[in-house]
C-alpha cells in the first residue's frame, strides 16, 4: 500500500510539472505594462489571474484562448495585456488540477479598456468583467510576459 501511495504521489507531481509550461501567445503582445498604449481602433484588454495562490503553480495557472488562438497563460497575481478589435470572441479558459477543467464563454470586447478577472472555481475556470483595476493592482500583480 505504501508503494502504491508513493507511486500515485510521484505521478501527480510529475504531471503537475509538465503542465507548468506557458502557452506561446499567437497574438502580437504589446509591452506588458499598465501604461501600455492602446492601438488605434482596438480595445486594450487586461486579463488577470485572481485565483488565491495555493503554492502549486501548475494547479493555479490559467490558459487563455480567444477564437482558437492562444493569448497566453497566467498564474495568480499575474496579468497579460493584449490589444483586440472590438467584436464578440469565444473565450476558452483552462486550468488543471487532478483533472483538466476547460470552459468556453462568449466575450464581447468593446470600449477603450477592459479588465477581465479570471479565476479557478471548484470544477470550472471562470471570468468576471471589472470596471477598473483596484487601487493596489500595480503592487499586487506583475506582467506574465516580458518583451526582450
Amino acid at each position: 500500500m505504501k508503494n502504491f501511495l508513493l507511486l500515485v504521489t510521484v505521478v501527480f507531481l510529475l504531471t503537475g510539472c509538465v503542465r507548468l509550461h506557458r502557452l506561446v501567445s499567437q497574438y502580437e503582445l504589446p509591452v506588458q505594462s499598465l501604461q501600455t498604449q492602446r492601438q488605434e481602433g482596438k480595445t486594450r484588454v487586461f486579463f488577470y489571474n485572481a485565483t488565491a495562490p495555493s503554492g502549486f503553480d501548475f494547479k493555479d495557472k490559467i490558459d487563455i484562448v480567444l477564437d482558437g488562438k492562444n493569448v497566453g497563460s497566467i498564474i495568480p497575481r499575474e496579468y497579460i495585456v493584449v490589444n483586440l478589435k472590438p467584436a464578440e470572441y469565444e473565450l476558452n479558459l483552462t486550468h488543471y488540477d487532478v483533472f483538466k477543467f476547460s470552459n468556453t464563454y462568449k466575450l464581447k470586447i468593446s470600449g477603450e479598456d477592459m479588465f477581465v478577472k479570471v479565476y479557478n472555481g471548484i470544477f470550472k475556470t471562470k471570468y468576471k468583467l471589472d470596471d477598473q483595476f483596484s487601487v493596489k493592482f500595480d503592487s499586487w500583480y506583475k506582467p506574465a510576459y516580458q518583451k526582450h
